[in-house]
């Protein structure tokens, strides 16, 4: 079963995200958490999750810049940009960066 990783400085999406995985009959192993990129690359480095849920805007690493590092270093893992942001820029970056979906 794949594992995800849900990344956003917001704790209630965090929550959300986690209740909704836990409660619906999901085939995930493990649903770990980061509140920003920082967090993000060494909970990746750690546990390599199959499919990670990052968020763009967050305080110090952004989700963009993350999404760099983790791509790179775990070419296969999938990652899939949450943001309430609709700048197409956001979305060019974050394609170009490897994410499989905005």
């Amino acid at each position: 079963m794949p594992s995800l990783l849900v990344v956003d400085d917001t704790e209630l999406i965090r929550n959300t995200i986690n209740n909704i995985v836990s409660k619906e009959d999901i085939a995930i192993s493990a649903v770990y958490e980061a509140e920003n990129g920082e967090q993000a690359v060494s909970i990746a480095r750690r546990h390599h999750p199959d499919i990670i849920f990052m968020d763009i805007k967050m305080p110090g690493m952004n989700g963009l810049q993350a999404t760099a590092v983790i791509r790179k270093e775990f070419p296969d893992t999938k990652i899939v940009m949450l943001t309430a942001y609709d700048e197409f820029s956001f979305v060019q970056e974050a394609l170009q960066l490897g994410a499989v979906d905005y």
